[in-house]
């Protein structure tokens, strides 16, 4: 299962953790972040993409951002302080909570997230849905990313040597999470709360804009 906007409201994790950078580096929130927001799209796309590093995107998010709102600190400085900020927000999703305590009655949960280990570990072992998770892989912990398969059947693996036919990716993401449901010969159930468009021919086994449902397609794709 993903993590950010799947059960974590990252949304305003982010913005939380940017109001508190721009306001330690005497930057206007509302006059600045649109351009980090595009900045960091561009980064986390290429990173899919594999043509940057995890480590590359840390540093070229602040870089280009300082190329356009030049400050005295670093882009490393000003990283760490961003990171350090957006690693003590664990916001969750309304119901999330619910829906994978009733999971875990039945079904081991992995959560798979594509986020920076220093990021996500402390959000996710922070948060109150810990004790349902069996385990909690992160890309630059494992050496994979989504859309890359590998990251899905390590998991699988971790809980106990799980068949793909077996299991179900939920997550919100088409680019990388179901890519990675489908280069992993999983089953994919699509949150889409934003009701967006379904693309054709995609791998989507189920599709649900409300997280209460995640039980139910979880329990029946057992």
């Amino acid at each position: 299962m993903d993590s950010d906007e799947t059960l974590l409201n990252f949304e305003l994790a982010e913005e939380k953790a940017l109001r508190i950078l721009f306001d330690h580096l005497a930057m206007n929130y509302d006059q600045v972040h649109e351009d980090y927001k595009r900045i960091n799209s561009a980064c986390w796309a290429a990173y899919e993409k594999g043509e940057m590093t995890q480590k590359e995107l840390r540093i070229r998010r602040f870089s280009d951002f300082l190329s356009l709102h030049p400050h005295a600190l670093s882009a490393e400085t000003i990283a760490a302080y961003y990171e350090n900020a957006l690693s003590m927000q664990h916001d969750e999703l309304p119901g999330a909570l619910e829906a994978v305590r009733t999971i875990s009655t039945s079904l081991p949960i992995a959560i798979v997230t594509n986020g920076i280990a220093s990021i996500q570990r402390p959000r996710m072992e922070s948060c109150s849905m810990r004790d349902y998770f069996s385990e909690i892989v992160i890309s630059e912990e494992v050496g994979f990313s989504k859309p890359r398969p590998e990251m899905l059947l390590i998991a699988l693996q971790k809980l106990g040597g799980i068949a793909p036919c077996n299991a179900l990716m939920i997550g919100d993401s088409l680019t990388s999470d179901m890519r990675a449901a489908q280069n992993a010969g999983i089953d994919f159930l699509w949150y889409n709360p934003k009701g967006k468009a379904r693309p054709e021919d995609a791998w989507i086994q189920y599709e649900t804009d409300r997280i209460s449902d995640f039980a139910k397609y979880a329990l029946m794709n057992s």
